[in-house]
């Protein structure tokens, strides 16, 4: 079963319109052994980093992330929560991927966020099946994680950012998947390939 987290401060219902698209069973939960039981994990968030971790607090949900063994993928702000630190709020994170989100540059952020752009995918896999180097993803952020160890896929020219991170189960994107017809992809490849 697709499991969507629930924790109170994120709109779900385009992602959820999106995965009935795909004809997939899924659910919408804050019930930890729902999660826990998932075959495939979605934190989606569009919340800033600091009240998101506030209300994953709140609900006790850190413990839990640290014991998933299952895919997750974790989208917009989510991939933010991955990290160790953000500096949206500077509040810590889950720790999962040793980096920190940071503030754009005014004209990055033009850049970054100035409608839909290529991605330079770093490590191929299934996440990018049938995904090409013209293909284009909408970004929206006003915080990135810069290149690290667990990138897998670039944006940007002048400032180059983490696009895609993975670190074991855990996957992060930056880019909302459901804005374009290539991260609507991407979305389905973790849904039916992990």
């Amino acid at each position: 079963m697709i499991t969507i987290i629930d924790y109170g401060a994120n709109n779900t219902d385009q992602l959820e319109n999106a995965i009935s698209e795909f004809n997939l069973p899924f659910t919408t939960t804050s019930d930890e052994y729902e999660i826990l039981q998932a075959d495939k994990i979605i934190l989606y968030s569009e919340s800033k980093a600091d009240y998101a971790v506030r209300r994953l607090h709140l609900m006790n949900f850190f413990s839990m992330f640290r014991m998933l063994k299952k895919p997750l993928l974790a989208v917009g702000t989510g991939m933010h929560l991955l990290c160790e630190h953000s500096a949206e709020g500077n509040v810590a994170c889950l720790g999962i991927i040793p980096s920190s989100s940071l503030p754009l540059t005014y004209d990055d952020a033009k850049e970054i966020n100035s409608g839909l752009m290529k991605i330079d995918i770093l490590k191929h896999g299934l996440l990018f099946e049938e995904i090409s180097s013209e293909d284009l993803f909408c970004f929206e952020q006003e915080y990135y994680v810069p290149v690290n160890d667990f990138t897998t896929a670039t944006a940007g020219s002048t400032q180059k950012i983490s696009a895609v991170v993975q670190h074991n189960n855990f996957i992060g994107i930056q880019f909302n998947p459901l804005k374009s017809e290539a991260g609507k992809k991407v979305l389905k490849n973790f849904l039916t390939k992990f």
